[in-house]
């Protein structure tokens, strides 16, 4: 993940060089999805802008670790901050993405 953040910090600011301010949280958390799931999973990408204009990322997020039983530290999910349309990365998550 720590490459992943690296590499696209890197590119968003390469194509983006008015976006002086991108940066990504300090913690992080990954999921894997099963190949049946994938045309869900990219109706849910293509439409996730406006989905969290409704529900903030941290609301389903919370949610989706309570839905399928993923012990978290509610210290590091920051429930209750402002709603993001831009940013759908969690902020709030502990380092290692505890």
């Amino acid at each position: 993940m720590r490459v992943v953040k690296t590499n696209s910090s890197r590119w968003v600011h390469e194509q983006w060089p008015h976006r002086r301010a991108f940066a990504w949280q300090t913690g992080y958390g990954a999921f894997s999805v099963s190949r049946s799931n994938l045309e869900e999973v990219a109706r849910y990408i293509a439409n996730e802008e406006a989905h969290h204009r409704h529900v903030s990322f941290q609301e389903e997020f919370l949610a989706f670790l309570q839905r399928h039983g993923v012990a978290y530290d509610p210290k590091y999910v920051g429930i209750g901050r402002a709603r993001h349309t831009e940013s759908y990365a969690p902020t709030g998550l502990g380092e290692n993405g505890r």
